[in-house]
């Protein structure tokens, strides 16, 4: 790693989509077979491949870039921006002049709200997840503690329990004020992260997404 300047440039979306199409081992023709196969109304060619590869065709749709990365299953933004280079910036293209970490950043959803703005359904639910994740840890590690002995928390797992179970009730009250319906295995996982809290505090209610009320 070095700091000195370079003459390294940041790769573009047609020597992206050469890349990763070669590391899948697979020949323009193949690509545009593949595409084809799948999204008939594409109507891709070899000679279309070579030449976005060749930037002699540089104006792509959102639908051929999500179809073009499919195929090496890759994400879209893999193929935007040089995500090998994440710190040089885009040589063309929409993001021109903005670096792979930038791009990224802009088409990643806050964990809070910009601006005082309301957090996003697809925002919450990427909360809960990891706040359920994070609870069902915390229970992972209760259940392998030696058998017959008392489990001895301190008071740092308390407090865990406790903030997380604050955040799994604001979580669920925000889904339904936005009526999402959740699928059965989050629900299911939803159960078992408000039995893990009830050992921290047994009168622990238990609030389900697709219920509206406590149990």
């Amino acid at each position: 790693m070095t700091s000195e300047p370079s003459a390294i440039e940041a790769a573009s979306t047609g020597q992206l989509l050469r890349r990763y199409r070669k590391l899948a081992g697979l020949t323009a023709q193949e690509l545009a077979h593949e595409v084809n196969s799948r999204y008939p109304d594409d109507a891709i060619s070899a000679t279309v491949v070579f030449n976005i590869e060749a930037e002699r065709k540089t104006a792509i749709t959102i639908p051929e870039l999500a179809h073009f990365a499919e195929v090496p299953a890759i994400s879209p933004i893999q193929l935007l921006c040089d995500c090998d280079q994440p710190y040089l910036p885009a040589r063309s293209g929409a993001f021109q002049g903005r670096t792979a970490r930038q791009v990224i950043e802009e088409f990643t959803l806050p964990r809070e709200p910009r601006n005082d703005a309301p957090t996003s359904v697809i925002a919450t639910v990427l909360g809960l997840e990891e706040n359920l994740r994070s609870i069902l840890n915390l229970g992972d590690s209760m259940r392998n503690m030696p058998g017959g002995t008392e489990p001895v928390m301190n008071g740092s797992a308390y407090q865990l329990a406790a903030i997380r179970g604050r955040m799994l009730t604001s979580q669920i009250r925000q889904l339904q004020t936005a009526d999402v319906r959740l699928p059965d295995k989050t629900l299911d996982a939803i159960r078992k992260a408000w039995q893990v809290l009830r050992f921290f505090k047994p009168d622990t209610a238990i609030m389900m997404p697709c219920e509206g009320r406590t149990a």
